[in-house]
């Protein structure tokens, strides 16, 4: 089980598939209005992703962007400042790794991108837009999440009392 490629992965394409947007079809069919509809989508973007969704960044940027955008994203109307927070820092945190050279990523980074993943499930479940099974898929990825964590402190904690 991986914090990034599997629970945040899985999490986000949740929260898409719930809004409407749960393949790479849909997603690229998202940008192209984006792109076509507004001038800050062309700049904000960068490169349009082959496979949207599976690029965790990319989806984070789209919700953000989509916020103020409404018009062309009913679905995204659940969307307020702190769903919108918790996305910007687990982005602002993945970016800081993905231009990192570090061989292996510190623990302390590891619990501190888990929490901001924690943060994110619990503003995103709050907004009662996640019924029934997207609910529940949520709330599974959390639990992980929440188990992975607690295996990391478990070995910092060993670590530190050697």
């Amino acid at each position: 089980m991986s914090l990034k490629d599997s629970i945040l992965l899985q999490t986000m394409r949740t929260i898409l598939k719930q809004s409407g947007f749960g393949s790479d079809s849909k997603l690229l069919n998202l940008d192209l209005e984006l792109y076509t509809k507004t001038l800050e989508w062309k700049q904000k973007r960068g490169l349009r992703p082959t496979k949207p969704y599976s690029d965790i960044r990319y989806m984070i940027k789209l919700l953000e962007f989509s916020k103020s955008y409404l018009s062309y994203v009913p679905t995204f109307q659940y969307l307020k400042q702190e769903q919108i927070d918790s996305l910007t820092k687990v982005k602002n945190l993945l970016n800081t790794f993905a231009h990192t050279s570090k061989p292996t990523v510190p623990k302390e980074d590891i619990l501190e991108l888990g929490d901001a993943i924690l943060t994110l499930h619990k503003s995103f479940l709050a907004t009662n837009y996640f019924k029934e099974n997207p609910k529940e898929e949520l709330l599974t990825y959390q639990n992980e999440c929440k188990q992975l964590l607690n295996r990391v402190k478990d070995i910092k904690q060993d670590i530190e009392n050697v």
